[in-house]
């Protein structure tokens, strides 16, 4: 499926933003992929920027097809982070993914997802997902949490093209979970950073203890606070570890 429509680009400002460039073309369908040795401006979560060296890691944008309602959207970033950790595994390391979807190795992030959805009537039919994973860099600097790469946890360099096709493979695996939402909680219930542990967090400038239980349907957090449990979007709450 991500084997067969392939757009590489040397340098690129976003891969996310060239690939929505191409939404009124016949190229934007389930399969697209995106991928440069460099970007100029890409893109995290809450605006941030992602760090990244010249063809040291791999950055990619991929098109697929959810035809999902909205209100399932979060599921998009359960298949996509639980499949980052899938291929994470598969080469020795113990992923975690701290909630909503960055992945983590021990407290390091080593990857991070942003997804764009196109919504029509109350469905999303088309998600742009990027993914940073950091392969063959090996110093990063202001990044929280702070940074890690592939080759530094396991200290070899890995080929960029190997990676990418057995990531994609991971992913088309598991997209055939949007029709398994029980397998697909579980999944990434078990890969979760801190479930059912005691976690600081900061709201409003305080700080407060709770125990991570779960993640609700829309992508919200369910921490147990004092034995009662309370959801808080990404914006609210900063998990401090």
């Amino acid at each position: 499926m991500f084997n067969q429509n392939i757009i590489k680009l040397s340098e690129v400002d976003s891969t996310n933003n060239y690939a929505l460039s191409l939404k009124e073309n016949s190229l934007f369908k389930g399969g697209l992929v995106i991928t440069t040795e460099y970007q100029t401006n890409g893109l995290g979560q809450r605006g941030s920027n992602w760090e990244s060296e010249n063809g040291k890691n791999l950055l990619l944008s991929v098109v697929i097809e959810p035809n999902i309602e909205l209100e399932n959207r979060f599921d998009i970033s359960k298949i996509v982070a639980i499949s980052i950790c899938d291929y994470l595994n598969s080469i020795g390391l113990n992923p975690k993914i701290k909630w909503p979807n960055d992945i983590l190795i021990g407290k390091d992030k080593i990857a991070g997802v942003l997804i764009q959805n196109m919504i029509s009537e109350n469905e999303i039919t088309h998600s742009v997902v990027g993914i940073g994973l950091n392969v063959n860099q090996i110093i990063f600097t202001g990044y929280s949490p702070k940074a890690t790469s592939i080759k530094n946890k396991l200290g070899v360099e890995l080929n960029l093209e190997k990676v990418r096709v057995e990531l994609l493979n991971c992913l088309e695996n598991n997209l055939s979970m949007f029709k398994n939402k029980e397998e697909l909680d579980i999944k990434y219930l078990g890969h979760l950073f801190m479930r059912n542990k005691v976690v600081i967090f900061e709201r409003k400038n305080q700080r407060f203890n709770g125990i991570i239980k779960g993640v609700t349907l829309d992508g919200l957090l369910i921490v147990e606070i004092d034995k009662i449990r309370r959801n808080f979007d990404l914006k609210e709450i900063k998990m401090l570890f």
